[in-house]
């Protein structure tokens, strides 16, 4: 049995395309100041649709910033096109941690992202 991945329809969701989305990165750091934790929040510019992607380095790896957010910006968007509501997975030190969430509540700083988004227009 073959499965083929098939790209997210934004006609069919009534979703904004993905280069109109406003993203925003924030990260959990270690003692030594490292970004082992990367966390993507995706919106539209109405703030009415959101998803958030999250990434954890396994504490074997050395983090790198720019894995982290392809990693999170991945899931993030795929969650913000999905039907699911979210995922988990765990990391090898036995660490569970939800992957993405599709609406979830917001941060404080979340919540400043999402004014952030409605006030000013997309870049492009």
């Amino acid at each position: 049995m073959t499965t083929t991945a098939i790209a997210p329809s934004t006609e069919r969701a009534g979703r904004v395309p993905v280069d109109q989305l406003h993203v925003f990165y924030y990260y959990v750091r270690d003692q030594s100041n490292r970004p082992t934790t990367t966390f993507c929040f995706v919106c539209d510019a109405n703030g009415t649709e959101y998803a958030r992607g999250c990434a954890k380095c396994s504490p074997n790896d050395n983090p790198c910033k720019a894995t982290g957010r392809r990693i999170a910006y991945r899931r993030a968007v795929g969650a913000y096109y999905s039907q699911q509501e979210w995922s988990y997975g765990a990391a090898p030190d036995g660490y569970v941690f939800v992957k993405f969430i599709k609406r979830p509540l917001v941060t404080p700083l979340e919540h400043k992202f999402l004014q952030l988004a409605t006030k000013s227009p997309v870049a492009v």
